[in-house]
């Protein structure tokens, strides 16, 4: 699977987002690139949250979580595009492009008090039609009510029976049909037990006079279409979806769907109250347990961290599996075990990384000394590459879209060079959207790869920009000043030149002043500076 396309017309500091991606061989990294605040962590996470989590009820509380505050703009009932991703789905042998729009339609508020998730809004489907029904019988009386034949009474709740408890009732009304009182009594309670489990209003309000009815089937009927693939009801939205691919297989899309990012980092999926948990432990509980639950129950999220002893052992009972699968299969065994093994060997220089023969215990040792030495003994840019190859090499399949937030963060800088093709060589089929601050990041990717979150609106939303054509140079000073928005010289550097350079164009270089100035420039670099011998080729030039 490859994201070629993706819009964002307003969500958050996103504005009129709209970015196209294109294969480049061998370059499979995209990066993200703006000012902190700027919004490509929330891009990513973005991404994940509407692809990973929107097709799973399991899953969809990160939806809800995601969407906490967003308000729709438009009046009641106007369908408007939230995103669109443009995915191109190889099926066969055969690659072709998937159109996937997520839509919000702002709905009266204060009907619905709560988020529903997507088994729930089948259910509203159906009830839909059982509150018109109901409106229409209560209006009735009792008199008008009970002059009903009571056979289609009875087959009418059990048709508009939601759960089995309601079931059970429509059966009680059918013993006591002798009761006229008791079945219209029993019908009030239905209907109020129908409403109650729907929590369309606060329990308080639940007198169900016909003007309350009509603003609840009003509410879910006149601006919910039920035709669309509805993904979310939110009490002041629908989340809904529709897509132009006849084999349709929202799984295996979720499914390939990675997000990473450190553990400390801000993801706008978890419930609000876990934020409280960044600054303290609330009740004993703290922000990394509340990660680690939310990983449970979003098997494609992951945190930079050492990689377990149990991560590295499943690595080898993997690739044990695989050498035994193709030895049933072809008679001979493959070599897996063995890539495995040299891989990790290889993967730290002066470490190596072993099992024992049952695979029960990971072993480390100096390649030197071949003294056997503890995880601690790593350094944090080590655990935290390791724990990426055997994330990739493990749990992420081929062809995945892989989102990493802050990818460089304890990296040499030439590690981070190098990160970029140790993706390509750990899961090279994979498309890899970095969000980072790494002008060496920056610089290893095709620049038709490279996105820039602009900030527009004096700083309070973003918006996309990409290259159409390489730029002059790709050294570091060049990609800092043209891409990443910065400055490569401190300021009181820049300062310092510039009341140096008015001095030489008015010929008082040679004044105290003047030496002065040079004397503190020479304090953050030498004579062969570019500047200074700018300002040499000045004076021979002037005089």
């Amino acid at each position: 699977m490859f994201l070629k396309r993706l819009k964002i017309p307003d969500f958050k500091v996103l504005q009129n987002i709209d970015i196209e991606y294109e294969r480049h061989d061998g370059r499979p990294t995209y990066p993200v690139i703006s000012l902190n605040g700027g919004g490509k962590s929330t891009l990513l996470q973005f991404i994940f949250t509407m692809l990973h989590c929107s097709f799973d009820a399991e899953r969809q509380f990160a939806v809800q979580n995601l969407l906490e505050g967003y308000e729709p703009k438009g009046a009641v009932g106007e369908k408007q595009l939230f995103a669109q991703f443009v995915l191109e789905i190889e099926r066969d042998g055969v690659k072709e492009d998937m159109e996937l729009n997520f839509w919000v339609e702002p709905i009266v508020k204060g009907v619905i008090q709560r988020a529903m998730t997507v088994e729930e809004v089948k259910e509203l489907k159906e009830a839909h039609e059982a509150l018109l029904i109901l409106t229409d019988l209560k209006s009735l009386g009792i008199s008008g009510f009970l002059a009903i034949p009571q056979p289609q009474i009875i087959q009418a709740l059990q048709d508009l029976a939601i759960t089995d408890f309601e079931k059970q009732l429509a059966l009680h009304i059918e013993k006591n049909i002798s009761n006229p009182e008791a079945i219209w009594e029993n019908f009030l309670n239905f209907c109020t037990l129908t409403f109650k489990h729907l929590n369309f209003r606060n329990e308080k309000e639940l007198n169900y006079d016909i003007s309350i009815l009509n603003d609840i089937s009003y509410a879910i009927g006149n601006t919910i279409n039920f035709n669309s693939e509805i993904t979310y009801i939110l009490p002041n939205l629908i989340l809904s979806y529709d897509y132009n691919y006849d084999y349709w297989n929202p799984t295996s899309i979720s499914n390939k769907i990675y997000l990473a990012g450190p553990r400390t980092q801000v993801f706008q999926f978890l419930d609000k109250k876990a934020y409280e948990l960044l600054f303290e432990q609330i009740e004993g509980k703290s922000y990394e347990q509340e990660i680690q639950e939310v990983k449970k129950k979003l098997p494609n999220f992951f945190t930079y961290e050492f990689a377990s002893s149990q991560m590295i052992l499943d690595l080898f009972k993997a690739a044990r599996d695989n050498d035994f699968k193709k030895a049933l299969e072809t008679g001979e065994y493959g070599n897996q075990l063995n890539l495995t093994k040299n891989s990790l060997h290889d993967f730290l220089r002066g470490k190596s990384i072993s099992i024992d023969g049952d695979i029960t215990k990971v072993i480390f040792n100096d390649l030197i000394s071949g003294k056997e030495f503890k995880a601690r003994d790593f350094s944090h840019g080590e655990l935290k590459k390791l724990s990426i190859f055997v994330w990739l090499r493990h749990l992420v399949p081929k062809g995945s879209l892989v989102l990493m937030d802050e990818i460089d963060i304890g990296l040499h800088p030439k590690w981070q060079y190098e990160i970029t093709e140790e993706l390509k060589e750990w899961g090279g089929e994979n498309q890899y959207l970095l969000a980072t601050h790494s002008p060496q990041i920056i610089g290893a990717a095709h620049y038709k790869n490279l996105v820039v979150l602009d900030r527009i609106d004096e700083g309070n939303h973003s918006t996309a920009r990409q290259f159409k054509q390489p730029l002059v140079d790709v050294d570091l000073n060049t990609i800092v000043e043209r891409i990443m928005g910065a400055q490569y010289t401190p300021q009181a550097v820049l300062d310092l030149h510039k009341k140096y350079r008015k001095l030489v164009e008015e010929a008082k270089e040679e004044t105290p002043e003047g030496k002065k100035l040079k004397a503190q420039i020479l304090e953050y670099e030498s004579e062969q500076s570019s500047f200074l011998q700018e300002m040499k080729f000045f004076i021979q030039f002037r005089d």
